[in-house]
């Protein structure tokens, strides 16, 4: 692994829970096997391009690493019923690239879902396209048109979900729980052991539905990757 830094960012307001600040410690990652990044995922890192940070934010630990032991996940019965939803999507695991249509998908989906000015080609490059090498694009398809992008980050032994884009026309079919499922079941189906499903925050919604996905386990300082307290992840 080739890497400079570590480098601090002071990163500006929180993205999850307001009057906090955000701060990152990252590197800058020239060469690096998918062995090493997993390394990192169990250290709790996360990829952003070709950075892999940590969140070292002052006073503050709500941020928590969450992942899913594949051998051990049961999908809920709401779950069951959106992956039934959804079986007549078609899906591809294609290395990650840039096309017209994904990134038209993308704008659409931050100018609808959160007002956003829409993005710029380089800017779709940028964040869902530009990795470290290991990194697979999931196209999710309604009659041929595609209606959901996952960025998954491959390496020997696990997977890592980055982001997840969709036509927020589909928004009854729940493909963001449905794209959370698919890739459980992909990571079962080519005998890796873990999803890394990036950051809980108990206290922020948008992020709190990562504990629906259970059993789960949870990165705590000096207690290493352990299930949750009862209450620890309390989900809808």
């Amino acid at each position: 692994m080739k890497y400079a830094g570590p480098f601090a960012h002071d990163c500006g307001s929180c993205p999850y829970l307001p009057g906090r600040h955000w701060r990152t410690l990252s590197l800058i990652v020239e060469e690096l096997d998918p062995e090493d990044l997993e390394r990192m995922l169990a250290q709790g890192f996360r990829r952003c391009a070709r950075s892999c940070y940590v969140n070292v934010c002052r006073g503050c630990q709500e941020c928590i690493p969450i992942r899913v032991p594949i051998s051990t996940f049961e999908m809920s019965r709401s779950q069951r019923s959106t992956w039934k939803k959804n079986q007549d999507l078609t899906v591809e695991v294609v290395d990650a690239r840039f096309t017209r249509e994904a990134c038209e998908l993308y704008a659409e989906y931050c100018q609808e879902k959160f007002s956003k000015p829409r993005p710029e080609e380089e800017d779709f490059t940028g964040f869902l396209v530009e990795n470290l090498g290991c990194t697979k694009h999931f196209e999710y398809r309604l009659e041929g048109r595609l209606v959901g992008l996952g960025v998954v980050d491959v390496t020997p032994r696990a997977a890592n979900s980055v982001y997840f884009a969709y036509d927020v026309a589909c928004g009854a079919r729940r493909l963001g729980t449905f794209s959370a499922l698919y890739e459980l079941d992909w990571c079962r189906r080519t005998g890796r052991d873990y999803l890394y499903l990036g950051f809980y925050v108990r206290d922020c919604r948008a992020m709190r539905y990562k504990s629906a996905f259970s059993p789960h386990e949870i990165l705590r300082p000096q207690e290493g990757w352990r299930p949750p307290h009862p209450g620890e992840t309390p989900h809808d």
